[in-house]
């Protein structure tokens, strides 16, 4: 490492920011200055101006007034000049305004004082294009950090903070610039700074204090990135090109193919991949047999739109790889053949930073990886127990463990990251991919994963659970006492196969396998080229998957069939990922009556498919889905002779079997609505007598009041938690009404509620596609009125009032 911090002694932008990222010391013990005023963390605002009452803190040099914009009064400064806040100075505090550029630049003093000998201040100056850290002791000026901006000329934010020497500078929430002066300024107050031909508009002051905890050792993967040159498309290179990025900031959206005899070099840069038009969540780095990729003094981070599916970096290697003095959060790194060195790096992503090795030559020096993934050769033998992650390798050759491994891969003075990983897709501590024809005994050990490939196979799994013990024995692959952390992987192909009373499993089938899951839940499943079928009995399907063709690197085609009772976790909704493909889904539909006795000989219609329900209620259908109809739902109609009696939307993500119990008529609400006396509109229904609203309606209605509520939905629990007393945050949608004033059926819902924590009964049907809840039974749980005057037709929700019951 002494080595590495030579090579940052100077250089460029990148190199600092690099170094800033190894070399973050750890916070030394509180200093209380003696000229500074302490504040206590965790409390409330030590000082907040937003100028309604004046200027009368402020010591104002002429170019700086008071201005009235719109009701609100704020502080401009023109020119050079000052504003000083007069009020005091802190040692560890945060210093937040709002600001609006006219045009120019604006200095933020932070931790300022004036002495015999001159001023003592950081001050971080803000323009339209950059931002910079710089600090002055007297006649003694240092540039210590800056990064790039785009700010437009609407209001924006800053917030500067520091603990002791760690300082952090923050945009609208970015991150941009986190840095440790290890000769900090103790203490001091703030001021404004316009400089000449500037105008700044200045608003809500607010100082409060700042932890350790509170001060951030660097920015997030690709906060503050603003790129240089940003390349569309995949980037291709043939031949002997070479290309150089060197001292700049690349945004390549699409995968980068290295091919014959090609280099790419990457040097004193931040080199950023997105997905562009890429269909799956991974984005790919392809090293060629004869190409080479060189990676120096360099981060390379994904890219993650605000309000998209960011990408996950992977790198493939053939080829000649060399990655030295650089802190990248490359997800995966597959190294098949070729040579790959690493050196005073390290590759770790916030949920991957796993090395993969099936073949070529490795060395890893002085470096850090999330995790480490070995393949063990057919006829290779694996023998090992008590294997944990968080280890620190001082020097470890892959053929101690793995006499015949194919491949060689030595480690020097690296550290493996302990897994702290909740289940799931992702990487940290070990993993393991054993050649069906190996033989491998690991006993009394934390694994994250375990491949295991099926080809051609007939087998049977039973209670693969995470977390606890578990056994697994296939062929001559035996794992006794193993507490899996992360998924049990299972790659499939022509095989028939059956895994029951299991968790977190990770399915790969292609071919025409056969695959049937019973009391089990799939936590990633991604067909490759599958034409078979999946069974479920009483499962479940979380967190991620891919349904792709067409990419040669993933899979041409899937065209394969769902069937059985499985249940589809919401977040799917967002994280799958379909590409040309199709998927038959096979659907079983239970109805019964208000009695529990199923019906039969009720109509049932779909997409031009009709039904006529069996002695036991029971209907069969199956739709096709493509990437365009998927999310797309169809009517699904249940008719007693021509009167629609029932109705619910269907699609892929649609839970099975598709059941209709107590089912009951939701007639639109002719009642007036007054909220705290003021007539309001909403969309109700009257159902089985009693009146039902949106929950998220009666929450935006009710917020600023005494009976205010906060609504989350939490997907991964399928609960509704409600706070009571919080005000309630808009999602969008609230209180529209839609003019629909047609009758509609109502099936019970069975979604679990919370209020402060606590599981509470509300009565809820689904009608038309949204839940609609029992007036007085959220009345009661919150606690405010609600009356009826039969001679008006009007229903009256007090929030001055507790709850009555009617």
């Amino acid at each position: 490492m002494e080595t590495l911090l030579k090579s940052f002694s100077a250089g460029s932008k990148h190199q600092r920011l690099i170094m800033k990222f190894i070399c973050i010391s750890l916070i030394l013990l509180l200093l209380i200055p003696a000229s500074g005023i302490s504040v206590s963390a965790g409390s409330s605002a030590e000082y907040y101006d937003d100028f309604e009452s004046g200027s009368q803190n402020w010591d104002l040099s002429e170019g700086w007034q008071l201005k009235k914009i719109e009701n609100n009064t704020v502080l401009e400064g023109t020119g050079h000049t000052w504003a000083v806040q007069n009020q005091g100075g802190w040692d560890n505090y945060a210093f937040a305004a709002r600001f609006k550029i006219i045009k120019g630049t604006i200095h933020f003093n932070y931790r300022r004082s004036v002495h015999s000998d001159g001023a003592i201040r950081y001050f971080i100056g803000v323009n339209s294009t950059s931002l910079y850290l710089n600090k002055q002791t007297g006649d003694n000026f240092y540039d210590l950090d800056t990064a790039k901006l785009n700010l437009d000329t609407s209001w924006h934010e800053i917030e500067i903070k520091a603990y002791e020497g760690l300082i952090n500078v923050s945009i609208d929430g970015v991150l941009y610039i986190a840095y440790t002066d290890e000769d900090f300024l103790a203490s001091g107050g703030i001021a404004f700074e316009t400089i000449e031909n500037s105008d700044f508009l200045l608003d809500d002051v607010k100082i409060t204090a700042a932890a350790a905890g509170d001060v951030a050792t660097g920015p997030e993967a690709g906060q503050g990135f603003i790129p240089d040159k940003t390349h569309r498309g995949d980037l291709v290179l043939s031949g002997t090109e070479v290309m150089t990025i060197e001292n700049e900031e690349y945004l390549q959206q699409g995968n980068v193919y290295i091919n014959d005899h090609a280099k790419l070099i990457i040097r004193n840069s931040g080199f950023m991949l997105g997905r562009g038009d890429i269909p799956t969540i991974h984005v790919y780095i392809n090293v060629g047999e004869n190409a080479t990729l060189e990676i120096d003094h360099s981060t390379i981070v994904p890219e993650t739109p605000e309000g998209e599916m960011g990408a996950l970096v992977i790198i493939r290697n053939y080829g000649t790889m060399t990655m030295s003095d650089s802190p990248t959060e490359v997800h995966l790194l597959e190294m098949y053949e070729g040579t790959l060195t690493i050196v005073n790096s390290e590759m770790v992503y916030e949920i991957g930073g796993l090395l993969q090795i099936a073949g070529g030559d490795t060395k890893v020096v002085n470096s850090t990886l999330g995790a480490l993934g070995l393949t063990v050769p057919a006829d290779a033998a694996l023998n090992i127990s008590d294997l944990k992650s968080g280890a620190y390798l001082e020097s470890w050759d892959v053929h101690d463990v793995i006499p015949k491994a194919n491949y060689s891969l030595v480690l020097k003075k690296t550290t493996l990251l302990k897994d702290d990983f909740e289940p799931g897709p992702y990487e940290r501590g070990w993993l393991f991919f054993p050649d069906p024809d190996s033989h491998v005994k690991i006993s009394d050990s934390e694994l994250r994963k375990v491949f295991i490939n099926l080809n051609g196979e007939n087998a049977t799994f039973d209670n693969l659970r995470i977390g606890m013990p578990s056994d697994l024995h296939y062929r001559d692959i035996q794992l006794d006492d193993i507490v899996m952390t992360g998924q049990w992987p299972f790659t499939i192909t022509d095989s028939d196969v059956t895994i029951t009373n299991s968790n977190y499993l990770f399915l790969q089938p292609s071919g025409t396998s056969d695959i049937a899951l019973a009391n089990s839940h799939m936590v990633e499943f991604i067909p490759r080229n599958f034409y078979g079928t999946i069974s479920f009995e009483n499962c479940t399907w979380t967190n991620a998957g891919e349904i792709i063709g067409g990419e040669s690197y993933h899979s041409m085609t899937n065209d394969f069939t769902i069937k059985g009772s499985l249940k589809i976790a919401s977040e799917l909704r967002e994280h799958l990922q379909w590409q040309d493909a199709r998927v038959t889904r096979e659907y079983d539909v239970a109805i019964t009556g208000k009695d529990g006795k199923p019906i039969c000989g009720l109509t049932v219609k779909i997409n031009g498919q009709t039904n006529v329900s069996d002695e036991n209620g029971k209907v069969r259908f199956s739709l096709i889905f493509d990437e365009y109809n998927y999310n797309r739902p169809e009517k699904l109609q249940v008719f007693n002779g021509n009167v629609l009696v029932s109705q619910k939307d269907i699609d892929f993500f649609t839970e099975t079997p598709v059941i209709f119990a107590d089912t009951l008529t939701a007639l639109p609400t002719g009642s007036n609505i007054l909220v705290n006396g003021q007539k309001t509109a909403f969309e109700a229904y009257s159902i089985n007598g009693s009146n039902y609203f949106k929950l998220r309606d009666l929450a935006k209605a009710l917020s600023g009041t005494k009976k205010q509520f906060e609504v989350a939905w939490d997907g991964a629990g399928d609960a509704i938690r409600i706070t009571a007393g919080k005000v309630y945050t808009s999602v969008g949608g609230e209180l529209v009404v839609s003019g629909n004033k047609e009758n509609k059926s109502a099936v019970l819902t069975t979604s679990s509620v919370y209020l402060d924590g606590v599981p509470i009964k509300l009565t809820a049907y689904n009608t038309g596609g949204n839940n609609y809840f029992k007036l007085r039974d959220v009345a009661a749980a919150i606690d405010f009125g609600v009356t009826w005057d039969g001679n008006t037709n009007t229903i009256s929700i007090d929030t001055s009032t507790g709850y009555t019951k009617g």
